[in-house]
């Protein structure tokens, strides 16, 4: 879950799932991320699917998904593990004006 929070304010909040998934006709088992946005009172925002990734790669230290969807919004997402508490992640994004932009965070576990 992942909360976006202004002045103290909660103005959204995403529901991330992953789940293994079975081989469809053609294709193979993976991986798969699902995220769903939510406004501050867990309202559904009107006409969001959500995003779905796919697991496309994995190493010891880095994991690639590439979303679903050829359209959709976010293309790919990589999430680079710095130590055994620490990880960042790289969104790319193209809107619809075909601009291409990037998403970079970095988490820490606290204890």
């Amino acid at each position: 879950m992942f909360r976006a929070v202004d002045a103290g304010k909660i103005e959204g909040l995403e529901f991330i799932t992953l789940r293994e998934i079975p081989a469809a006709a053609g294709g193979h088992a993976g991986i798969e991320e699902r995220v769903r946005f939510f406004g501050p009172d867990l309202s559904a925002k009107e006409g969001d699917n959500g995003i779905t990734l796919r697991m496309a790669s994995v190493s010891p230290t880095e994991i690639i998904f590439d979303n679903a969807k050829t359209d959709g919004f976010v293309k790919h997402m990589t999430i680079s593990r710095q130590s055994e508490d620490e990880f960042s992640t790289h969104i790319e994004v193209v809107d619809a004006a075909g601009k291409t932009g990037f998403i970079d965070a970095k988490w820490k576990r606290e204890k």
